[in-house]
């Protein structure tokens, strides 16, 4: 079987694939595949409603050397589980970047744009610029909207 079709990450994609940390987060009736790399402020990339985590292959890999990237399939996605019970993409975002030990991070996203404005409502405590005069989350987002060939 072909290893991205599995859920597997091309090792091109994610920059350095040892650096690259896969893992299941579980949440109140479910699972999520999540993977983060890199380290400094956190940016948390949510994808597209026809699509999974691999469509931010090229921004993991751009920005994994100066941020903490993360990224996962949201219910019902790629490796994460259907949604078989009621449930809040609000909480499993929030489990992604607790069971990541992010914190606060900046939040990058399309299509599902509820769940980043929700969040950002919602969880003000761990979505959002980051702290008082250091935009480098914001900067982070900007380079992954702007990476060639990006989404």
């Amino acid at each position: 079987m072909n290893p991205a079709a599995a859920g597997s990450p091309p090792a091109e994609a994610a920059g350095d694939p040892a650096r690259l940390a896969g893992l299941f987060v579980d949440v109140p009736g479910g699972r999520l595949w999540a993977e983060h790399a890199g380290s400094g402020p956190a940016v948390l990339f949510a994808h597209a409603a026809i699509a999974d985590r691999r469509m931010w292959d090229e921004q993991m890999a751009a920005l994994s050397g100066r941020y903490h990237v993360i990224r996962y399939d949201q219910r019902g996605f790629g490796r994460s589980s259907p949604p078989e019970v009621p449930y809040s993409p609000v909480a499993d975002l929030g489990a992604v970047l607790d069971h990541a030990g992010a914190g606060r991070a900046a939040l990058v996203g399309c299509s599902l744009a509820p769940v980043g404005t929700d969040t950002r409502l919602l969880r003000s405590d761990q979505v959002g610029p980051p702290d008082a005069g250091r935009n480098r989350g914001r900067q982070a987002a900007r380079a992954a909207a702007h990476q060639p060939g990006g989404r």
